[in-house]
């Protein structure tokens, strides 16, 4: 039981530091040393591997995973994409689209280089409440509450062509640091209830959107460079979307989320992002000793001689 424990708190160690692929891999891989060796497990020991799955650490991060797993997933996928904005040159704005065969919903995956800091980027994001102030479309972000280090829920509200009704959603983000490949992943998908979260009713004549799926990942380049990666998966709550709604995300609200981020992310230190960066100055250093962290595996990996 005590080995449990070091595990379990070694997990939560990671955990902190956003690393939930490793934390996932530390219960797994002591999940199978346990089954590997359960004929020969103590009396006292036998009841481990039940207590593990049963414990809150791994349901949650099973959960986790799979999101993440999911998310990476859609990054890579390379089939049945419609082109709607292709890049003159490296670095330029891709987005690409796609109608679910079997589901109501659309993915959107944009891909871009931004001449801004990483940091700057993470920080634009985590500031749910200033979303108005950039992102496309969005005249209200209300903070829900912070459920982790690298945990959020927001509530979301959308300005809408008429005769649309008024679209609000409620997504749980988290971020997660992608070692192996030096940049930081924030998962986002729609809760409708949540043990610590109070999720609002919707209001008469509002409509709520439903994230299945989505993601920012930031990948570390230079100081002042950032390949920037988003994808989503959305129900707009509209049986058969017209091909009018469509473009109008499209060309107002999809195409701009990369631009207004990068202005956004553009700040100087009298801005709000700063003033916020001052006051949360404990949660800031982690995420740039992770940025540093990222930004010295890329350095030797360059230095490492090619074998």
């Amino acid at each position: 039981m005590e080995a449990l424990e070091r595990v379990l708190q070694q997990c939560r160690d990671q955990c902190v530091d956003a690393q939930f692929l490793s934390a996932w891999t530390t219960l797994q891989t002591f999940h199978d040393e346990l089954e590997a060796k359960a004929h020969s497990l103590s009396e006292e020991d036998k009841p481990c591997r039940e207590k593990l799955v049963c414990s809150p650490e791994y349901i949650e991060l099973k959960k986790k995973y799979e999101k993440i797993s999911r998310v990476r997933s859609m990054f890579a996928d390379k089939s049945a994409w419609t082109v709607v904005t292709s890049p003159q040159r490296e670095g330029d704005l891709e987005v690409l689209f796609k109608t679910e065969p079997t589901e109501s919903s659309h993915t959107f995956l944009l891909t871009s280089v931004l001449e801004v800091p990483l940091f700057n980027i993470a920080a634009v994001i985590y500031e749910t409440d200033l979303y108005s102030t950039w992102m496309p479309r969005v005249k209200k972000s209300t903070p829900l509450g912070t459920l982790g280090v690298f945990e959020k829920a927001v509530k979301i509200e959308f300005q809408v062509i008429w005769p649309l009704a008024t679209r609000d959603m409620v997504v749980l983000g988290y971020g997660v640091d992608l070692i192996e490949e030096n940049a930081i992943l924030c998962t986002m998908h729609s809760v409708s209830r949540h043990d610590s979260i109070d999720i609002p009713e919707t209001r008469d004549g509002e409509v709520r959107l439903f994230m299945n799926i989505g993601g920012f990942r930031c990948e570390f380049l230079e100081d002042d460079k950032t390949k920037m990666q988003l994808v989503m998966n959305i129900d707009p709550k509209v049986p058969a979307a017209p091909e009018m709604l469509l473009n109008f995300a499209i060309r107002q609200v999809i195409c701009w989320i990369f631009h207004n981020l990068e202005r956004a992310a553009k700040f100087d230190g009298s801005s709000v992002y700063a003033e916020r960066i001052k006051c949360n100055s404990g949660f800031y250093e982690k995420v740039g000793r992770i940025i540093e962290n990222g930004k010295k595996r890329k350095l030797d990996s360059k230095l490492s001689p090619k074998i």
